[in-house]
């Protein structure tokens, strides 16, 4: 009995597949798109489609060439049509209903026929796309008029009609006029603005800024511009256009409550569909905004807490020039050298410069502190940059317990020998290399202190979480790890003032006192 249960139910659903393939039966691609073509001139072609109710064709599977060697086919200009986003292949431009594309040839010679080739694809509404479909046409070409010789005084009567102005064409119209420009405020914290756009204009996407002259502490907040009807430009190449209307809304970060006037400056372009562009044009309107209540929940309406540090140091790399970011961060890694972190770096400059002895001069003094600060700053703009660029906070890894224990380990171990708990010899192989190496450089490494200030910046990174934090985010956001990297370095080198100057001092004011101690700490 279970048996006969489950045929019956298959021959219901092969049944109800079969009344529902009846009812959605495609048309045949002749019938969802008759086409058709035919000669205008000896020199134009026009090809038509009928597309049938519920189809569509894409604009980009379309093609025109000529079977005659004799004649070859013009790139035609295409009509605009609707924008669709297509699973397969992406936002691409569909006609429906009815299409007509005129096609212009050039002959060699004079020609009485052409033999084109069509080709094209569709789709249905239903999600069903049809194969690409292939036709040729055999076209009588009309035969051109024979050119008779005018007469000159003809000839010039017809010149001077053609300098009349032609009252059929109306004047462009003033850019006011063409494009209404309209900002109104929406709620406390968003403005709506819109164009209105006359018929036969349009306007390019990738022209229109908005910005606030007056932000008065206030600033836009991120927008999207809804996407446009592509377009292939001549003068910007393929470009996003809006016809008749476009609006949309701009959110503003607010760091007060109060009611207060801001000025919306609109900068944007567009063109006529006659081939006529408007230079940039640039509209200012003052907007009240109003006092944000408080007492309303609303979200739109709630005041927006003020600005954090990061997000202070990431307006200021978007607004500032080059040198005064780099000088903004300079100063950065001055302030930090005041804080207790850095003081560390102070005694292990101090040992690097004191410990190679009574040979060493006050330019190597030099050189090593400017090693050991360079390598310190380039350590911070490297991984900076490598965190903007990859999405990890690498100054953040190196803070893990494990790794500065790791550390912590080695300098605790290297300390033990130096009191003299137990002797760190390297092979003899090793000795020899190091000792020639030494003959050569007899006033000391300016690697070694390179690599102390390497690890040392690892060490006190947590003193700069905060102009770090922010660099990192302003590289993410806009991808400049030039910018970025040059402010890390800046704020690096800021760093390493103080104790560079403190190293010295103590060089200066020490001297040969340190030596004894130096036998006793094993820095030699």
């Amino acid at each position: 009995m279970p048996f006969l249960q489950i045929i019956f139910l298959c021959l219901l659903l092969i049944g109800q597949s079969t009344i529902a393939l009846a009812d959605d039966e495609l048309l045949p691609p002749e019938q969802a798109f008759k086409i058709s073509a035919k000669a205008i001139t000896s020199a134009q072609l026009e090809i038509s489609w009928d597309i049938a109710e519920g189809y569509y064709l894409y604009s980009n599977k379309m093609q025109f060439k000529s079977k005659t060697e004799q004649i070859r086919t013009v790139t035609p200009i295409f009509p605009e049509g609707e924008t669709k986003h297509d699973e397969n292949f992406g936002d691409v431009v569909i006609y429906r209903n009815n299409l007509r594309i005129p096609v212009s040839l050039e002959a060699e010679n004079k020609a009485s026929s052409i033999q084109l080739l069509v080709q094209y694809q569709g789709c249905a509404d239903k999600g069903i796309c049809y194969p690409p479909q292939k036709k040729i046409f055999d076209i009588t070409l009309p035969v051109a008029k024979p050119v008779t010789r005018a007469n000159p005084l003809e000839q010039l009567i017809n010149g001077l009609s053609d300098l009349k102005p032609d009252s059929s064409e109306d004047a462009l119209l003033p850019p006011e006029q063409a494009f209404q420009f309209f900002a109104t405020v929406k709620d406390a914290g968003t403005l709506h603005v819109n164009w209105e756009i006359a018929k036969g204009y349009y306007l390019y996407r990738e022209k229109i800024e908005l910005e606030l002259t007056n932000p008065a502490g206030n600033q836009l907040g991120n927008y999207s511009i809804p996407r446009g009807t592509p377009k292939q430009d001549e003068a910007f190449g393929q470009v996003e256009t809006f016809y008749n209307e476009l609006g949309f809304d701009l959110p503003i970060i607010r760091t007060n409550s109060t009611a207060q006037t801001i000025t919306l400056q609109a900068k944007y372009q567009g063109c006529a569909d006659r081939g006529v562009c408007y230079p940039p044009m640039t509209k200012q309107i003052n907007l009240e905004l109003p006092a944000i209540q408080e007492s309303t929940p609303n979200a739109g309406t709630q005041p927006i807490p003020a600005l954090s540090e990061q997000d202070q140091i990431v307006q200021s790399l978007q607004h500032d020039s080059l040198a005064m970011t780099l000088l903004s961060f300079f100063g950065f890694g001055l302030l930090l050298s005041m804080t207790p972190c850095i003081f560390p770096m102070i005694p292990i400059l101090s040992g690097i410069i004191v410990g190679h002895g009574k040979r060493i001069t006050t330019t190597r003094a030099f050189l090593l502190s400017l090693s050991y600060v360079v390598a310190s700053a380039l350590t911070y703009t490297v991984f900076g940059i490598l965190a903007a660029l990859f999405g990890n906070n690498l100054q953040t890894t190196f803070q893990q317990p494990w790794i500065i224990g790791l550390f912590s380990a080695i300098f605790v171990l290297l300390s033990l020998s130096m009191f003299g708990f137990y002797e760190l010899e390297l092979p003899n192989s090793l000795k020899t290399r190091l000792h020639n190496s030494s003959i050569k450089h007899r006033d000391g490494s300016l690697w070694g202190a390179a690599i102390m200030g390497a690890l040392s910046s690892l060490i006190v990174g947590p003193c700069v979480a905060a102009p770090l934090a922010g660099a990192l985010i302003f590289i993410g956001q806009t991808g400049n790890a030039v910018l970025g990297g040059s402010a890390l370095f800046a704020m690096g080198l800021g760093m390493g003032i103080q104790p560079y100057f403190a190293a010295r001092h103590y060089y200066s004011a020490v001297g040969d006192a340190a030596y004894p101690a130096c036998n006793l700490f094993k820095c030699h």
